[in-house]
């Protein structure tokens, strides 16, 4: 990821329509992940500021079902937060264990459909 930040900058945020992230939702270093999509945020944002974001909670099914909507609504206003200067941001929580990864819509880049149970919105 390094490489691409500090190399190969130029390339690899130019002209992105589409930018899908995800998030291991059991990593122990979140401030350190946030840091890390901070930084891709500004290289996409100077490459490609119109881009949307598709931002994926992955393994949520491991998170303790009282907890789950809290911190998922935690994690998700942060990214927003830090993702401001973007106008297109969906965020889901997403499972290895389900077809919640096959709910990502097959053309994202061209829909701003409302999934039940997730939050996802344009700003």
């Amino acid at each position: 990821m390094e490489n691409f930040l500090q190399n190969q900058r130029g390339d690899v945020f130019s002209g992105v329509a589409l930018l899908i992230y995800v998030f291991d939702i059991e990593s122990r270093d979140f401030p350190r992940d946030l840091e890390t999509f901070r930084t891709v945020l500004e290289a996409l944002y100077d490459g490609s500021p119109d881009a949307r974001l598709f931002c994926l909670f992955h393994k949520m099914d491991l998170v303790q079902e009282e907890l789950r909507e809290s911190l998922f609504f935690e994690r998700e206003t942060i990214l927003r937060q830090v993702s401001h200067m973007f106008n297109d941001i969906v965020v889901l929580g997403t499972s290895i264990w389900d077809e919640t990864l096959y709910k990502v819509p097959p053309e994202p880049a061209r829909t701003n459909e409302r999934r039940p149970g997730h939050r996802s919105s344009s700003h």
